[in-house]
C-alpha cells in the first residue's frame, strides 16, 4: 500500500488491490499515451496522460464506492484504475480504425487484456476473478464509474481543464457524488442534485466547445488517421499493434517511413498543419442538420468533390463537421416521491443540448497555396448536401 500525490485530488490512497496493479506493463504504458491526443498543439500545457486520469478516477470511485456503500467494492475500484487499458495511442483518435479492423472499442479491448495478461494473475492474487470483473463492467455497478455523472468523467473534466489553461471544467466531485443514489440497479439523483448535475453539464458544454471540438486537434488527428491507413495498407502495421504501442512509438515508427505516411506525420510533430479555407457556422446552412454526424465514408466524398472542384489532390483537402456529443441524459431524478429524466427537469440542459448546434461550425482546410481556390468552392459543395 502507498499514497500518491496528484495534481487535482491532493494525496491519493492505493490499496493493496491497486498497489498490485499499478506496476504492471498494461497500467504503465498510460503513462505514455496522452490524454487529449494533439490538444498539446492549442493547448502547450495539455500533456497530461491516461495514466494520470486512470489514478484519479480510481480515486474518486474509491469515495464514491464508499459513499453508496456498493457490493464488491474491491471490483469497482479496480475497474476504474483499469478502466483506459484497451486505448488506443493517441486516446480516441485512432479507435475507429481498430474497432473496423478487430471488430472491438477500447472496451472490448480492456476486456481482452484484464483476461489475457498479467493483469488476470494479480487480480486473482488478490480475490478477484477476471472474468467477474468484466461482467461487472458490462453490468449497471460500472455507471458509478463509466456512466453520464460517473467518477471517469467528473476526472477528465477538472484535468482536461486545468492542463488546457481552459477555467470552464470545474465539478464540484464531492457534492455530485452525495447528491446520488444506487437504487434497484440505477444511479439516480436526488432532488437536491440537480443544481450540481447541470454545473457538470455546463462545465462539459463549454469544455467541448473551446477544447474537444476545436479543429487544430482535428486537424492533426486526421493526418494522422491518415498516416496510419495507409501505413496498415502497406504492411507497416498491424491493427492490433494500436492498442500495444505508445503515442512515441507510433510516431517514430511512422515518422521515418517514405511518401506520405512520413510526410504526414513529420508535418503534425512540426506543427506544419493545413491552414483554415473556409469557416461558416453551422445554422447557416440551409440544410445544417444534414452535416450533423457525417460518417467518415461521406466525409471522404465531400472532400473529394471540394479538391476536385478546386483542382487539387483530395487527399489535401479535410473537411472538419460537428459531432453530436450532447445527446441524450439519462440520468434520472426525483421531483418530490416522482422519478423522471434529468432533461425533462432541467430547462438548461435542454437549452444546453439545442446550443450545441449555436457554437458549431464548419471548416475546411488544405496546403496554404490552395486556400483561396478552396475557399472559392467549399459552400457550394456542403450547401448541396
Amino acid at each position: 500500500m502507498r499514497w500518491i500525490k496528484d495534481s487535482i485530488h491532493g494525496d491519493i490512497y492505493l490499496n493493496k488491490i491497486a498497489n498490485d496493479l499499478m506496476d504492471t506493463p498494461e497500467i504503465q504504458r498510460l503513462r505514455r499515451i496522452g490524454q487529449t491526443a494533439f490538444c498539446n498543439l492549442l493547448y502547450p500545457g495539455a500533456n497530461h496522460t491516461r495514466f494520470e486520469h486512470s489514478i484519479g478516477t480510481y480515486h474518486l470511485t474509491r469515495i464514491a464506492a464508499e459513499q453508496h456503500n456498493m457490493r464488491d467494492r474491491p471490483a469497482l475500484e479496480a475497474a476504474a484504475l483499469l478502466h483506459d487499458v484497451g486505448h488506443t495511442c493517441f486516446s480516441h483518435t485512432l479507435e475507429g480504425i481498430v474497432k473496423e479492423h478487430t471488430g472491438k472499442n477500447h472496451e472490448g479491448h480492456t476486456h481482452e487484456k484484464i483476461l489475457n495478461t498479467e493483469l488476470a494473475e494479480k487480480l486473482e492474487e488478490n480475490n478477484v476473478k477476471p472474468r467477474k470483473l468484466v461482467k461487472l463492467m458490462q453490468g449497471p455497478e460500472y455507471e458509478l464509474v463509466h456512466g453520464y455523472l460517473g467518477t471517469d468523467k467528473i476526472d477528465y473534466l477538472l484535468r482536461d481543464s486545468k492542463y488546457t489553461g481552459v477555467a470552464y471544467g470545474s465539478v464540484d466531485a464531492d457534492r455530485l457524488i452525495r447528491k446520488t443514489i444506487f437504487r434497484n440497479n440505477e444511479f439516480i439523483l436526488e432532488e437536491q442534485g440537480q443544481s450540481v448535475a447541470e454545473s457538470m453539464l455546463v462545465a462539459r458544454f463549454m469544455m467541448f466547445n473551446s477544447v474537444y471540438s476545436h479543429p487544430l486537434p482535428y486537424t492533426a488527428e486526421e493526418m494522422l488517421i491518415r498516416a496510419v491507413e495507409d501505413a496498415l495498407e502497406e504492411g507497416i502495421l498491424e491493427p492490433e499493434d494500436l492498442v500495444n504501442v505508445d503515442d512515441g512509438e507510433l510516431m517514430t515508427l511512422l515518422r521515418i517511413q517514405d511518401g506520405k505516411v512520413g510526410e504526414r506525420v513529420n508535418a503534425i510533430l512540426n506543427r506544419n498543419l493545413p491552414k483554415k479555407a473556409f469557416k461558416e457556422p453551422l445554422k447557416n446552412f440551409k440544410n445544417w442538420r444534414e452535416l450533423i454526424d457525417l460518417p467518415r465514408k461521406r466525409k471522404r466524398e465531400l472532400e473529394e468533390s471540394i479538391a476536385l472542384s478546386a483542382k487539387i489532390d483530395p487527399e489535401e483537402v479535410i473537411l472538419y463537421s460537428p459531432n453530436s456529443w450532447f445527446t441524450e441524459l439519462k440520468p434520472r431524478i426525483y421531483r418530490g416521491k416522482k422519478l423522471i429524466k434529468l432533461e425533462e427537469a432541467s430547462i438548461l440542459s435542454r437549452v444546453l443540448k439545442e446550443a450545441q448546434w449555436d457554437y458549431s461550425y464548419i471548416n475546411v482546410l488544405c496546403p496554404k497555396k490552395y486556400v483561396r481556390r478552396v475557399k472559392r468552392t467549399a459552400y457550394r459543395i456542403l450547401e448541396s448536401v
